[in-house]
């Protein structure tokens, strides 16, 4: 069960379906890549390796490609030591939970961590340096069944006699917490819990499970010419090739880095899981200092999201990278982010009974112009998945501080509501388009400024709202269109109501008005200082009412 030095120049693989521990003085020694498993069975190519089986040593050729947990209550494993393998290797954990303390490092390569549910075959491949993993459930789990019962994570601690000395303390009435934070852990299968280091510089690092949380954490991917790729809870939009969690959690102290340190792009980190993602770690992903571009950042959940905290997307040589927040609906207000003007509000605590808010999820406005100022790009995206509206609602003034031109996308498969005014230092691209309608809410003055970036609302119905000082949508040098998707009948393609003004001064530049019917009267104003107007009547005349 407990491990301390191990040396070999070939691909090593520990297999203990009862569990694995190694104590803070266990190190590696290995010129190929290294797993440490709780599995029953291994699969390489077309051998199998069973922990209790007559096994044909020959067949056991190349790397594996599977692992088997036909217990329904897998061993766990433990690091509290320095595992390392030599650059461009892999090191895996793979078992019924996994926490690491300790340190993991595979630079230029890959780190997995993934905590397997029981009664589960894990299949693993490697599609150029990007490692993919499936979990899938077992047809016949009871066929091969284990001869013991795998240690509970309780009982390999107390049994090694080294629990306080790996970081993770078992308390008197059996619970198990982090030592240093007294974070608990929960004890069913499928926990990963990732502390300490993981180095994987210019590399891959994977943190996967149903529940997966990183605590204390230095999670590093950096490289000199070019970042790695960092993936917690699952892969892009939940979509990727491997398990999503249904609970993911970083908290404040982690550092999540994929920068390029000298020149080339920043690297790729996603936060993903299937029912709430809790996120107030340092997050980065800049661009090489003599060139590159900013990486991508996702933080986001099919169910709720709650991220407090802009991510570094910016590149000093460069165009700034790309942050996506993805939830299924979403305010965008004062709400206590790390930047926030009221002060950081600290979210729930990790624990087992940490699930998903029935609410909508928050976007701090400091948190998004601290991201818009890098230069870069945010995209708010909402999906409807049955727990939400899908909708996108302004609920403070957002102002952008930036010098720097940047863009914020909104895309939403519900309504986006402008309760509130927009303005902009530097140039703004504000793009919104919606499976809805996009709304005008404000029942007082109110005002889009964007300092020459472009305006574009798409939606079913764009509806501009009769606030009594009046709206305004000042684009400046930038373009400006509003487009009204529906062409059913009876059907208001724009709805702008009295007390409107659209304002902008380049002499090019164009107001567009597509697909629309109109039914209001009051005073509308189009602004340009050239005195040249250009509409594009695309597919019906404009109707005043």
């Amino acid at each position: 069960r407990s491990a301390e030095r191990l040396w070999c120049q070939r691909q090593f693989v520990l297999l203990n379906p009862a569990g694995v521990l190694f104590g803070p003085n266990s190190a590696l020694n290995l010129g190929g890549s290294f797993t440490a498993t709780t599995a029953d069975s291994v699969t390489f190519g077309t051998g199998n390796f069973g922990a209790i089986a007559t096994n044909d040593y020959g067949a056991l050729v190349g790397d594996p490609t599977g692992f088997t947990f036909s217990s329904d209550a897998p061993g766990s494993i433990v690091n509290g030591g320095n595992l390392a393998v030599s650059p461009g290797e892999t090191l895996q954990l793979i078992g019924g939970q996994v926490i690491n303390t300790g340190t993991l490092a595979a630079p230029g390569g890959a780190i997995v961590i993934a905590a397997v549910e029981g009664e589960n075959r894990v299949r693993i491949a490697q599609d150029g340096l990007v490692l993919n993993l499936e979990v899938a459930t077992l047809p016949n789990p009871s066929a091969t069944p284990l001869p013991f019962t795998p240690l509970a994570l309780p009982e390999l601690l107390t049994g090694s006699g080294l629990s306080d000395a790996v970081g993770v303390l078992v308390n008197p009435n059996g619970t198990v917490s982090l030592t240093g934070s007294a974070v608990a852990i929960p004890t069913q299968p499928g926990i990963a819990v990732a502390s300490g280091e993981l180095l994987a510089a210019g590399g891959q690092v994977d943190i996967l499970g149903d529940t997966v949380a990183v605590i204390d954490a230095l999670v590093d991917a950096a490289a000199e010419f070019g970042g790695g790729q960092i993936r917690v809870g699952g892969d892009y939009l939940g979509s990727g090739p491997v398990p999503n969690a249904q609970v993911t959690y970083v908290d404040r102290n982690s550092v999540l880095n994929a920068n390029a340190t000298v020149d080339g792009d920043g690297g790729r980190i996603i936060l993903w899981s299937d029912q709430a993602t809790y996120n107030y770690s340092s997050l980065s992903v800049r661009g090489g200092v003599l060139g590159g571009d900013g990486g991508f950042v996702e933080t986001s959940s099919a169910g709720y999201l709650d991220t407090r905290g802009a991510p570094d997307i910016g590149a000093p040589a460069g165009q700034g990278g790309t942050w996506l927040i993805d939830p299924p609906d979403i305010n965008i207000g004062i709400f206590g982010g790390l930047n926030s003007s009221t002060g950081f509000v600290p979210g729930p605590a990790f624990s087992s009974s940490i699930v998903a808010n029935a609410n909508p999820s928050n976007l701090d406005i400091a948190d998004l112009d601290a991201a818009l100022a890098s230069s870069g790009t945010v995209t708010v995206a909402t999906t409807f998945t049955g727990l939400g509206t899908g909708n996108i609602t302004f609920a403070n003034d957002f102002t952008y501080s930036g010098v720097a031109a940047a863009t914020l996308n909104l895309f939403a498969a519900g309504d986006i509501n402008f309760d509130h005014a927009i303005n902009s230092g530097a140039a703004l691209n504000l793009i919104a388009n919606a499976a809805g309608n996009v709304n005008f809410n404000s029942a007082g003055t109110f005002a889009i400024n964007t300092a020459g970036g472009d305006v574009s609302f798409t939606g079913t119905e764009v509806v501009i709202g009769a606030g009594a000082g009046g709206h305004t949508i000042n684009s400046g040098t930038g373009n400006v269109a509003l487009i009204g998707s529906s062409g059913a009948p009876g059907s208001t393609g724009i709805v702008i109501n009295p007390s409107w003004c659209v304002e902008h001064d380049q002499r090019n530049n164009f107001l567009d008005w597509d697909r629309q019917y109109q039914r209001s009267r009051g005073s509308r104003k189009y602004h340009h200082r050239w005195g040249q107007r250009h509409f594009d009547w695309n597919r019906w005349d404009w109707v005043w009412g």
